[in-house]
């Protein structure tokens, strides 16, 4: 839950950053398969059991590229914030797959995925998340 939230602070600082043209249109505008990391920094999230950890979270933005018929340039903007401990054996998070033989399986990272629709105009206008 500690991460969730870790993960929606890094995604409404990268909004943030949109909103304020600091990530310009030529990182945003990159191809599918190339990400741009746009944010990265230290946390410390404090766990019940296990006191407190720092974390490393790092934000990649993706996009694709769609031109309506009217013309109009559309970007669907992938941004991944990954939560990943910074102590290598250290393993706060359970497996989420669906396959039986590693269903909760620790793991000392997690990957939270937003999606952002852009319109390119003069200005950089984010229209939902």
């Amino acid at each position: 839950m500690q991460a969730q939230r870790l993960a929606d602070l890094g995604c409404a600082e990268v909004r943030k950053k949109m909103y304020a043209e600091e990530i310009p249109w030529k990182e945003i505008v990159k191809s599918a398969e190339t990400k741009v990391p746009v944010l990265t920094d230290v946390a410390a999230l404090n766990f019940p059991q296990l006191g407190a950890r720092k974390f490393q979270r790092t934000c990649t933005l993706k996009s694709v590229k769609k031109i309506t018929e009217d013309g109009k340039e559309w970007y669907l903007a992938t941004l991944d914030v990954k939560i990943e401990s910074m102590l290598k054996k250290d393993t706060p998070f359970r497996s989420v797959s669906k396959k039986a033989k590693i269903k909760n399986q620790p793991i000392g990272h997690r990957i939270y995925t937003y999606k952002i629709l852009l319109y390119k105009s003069t200005n950089l206008t984010p229209t939902t998340g």
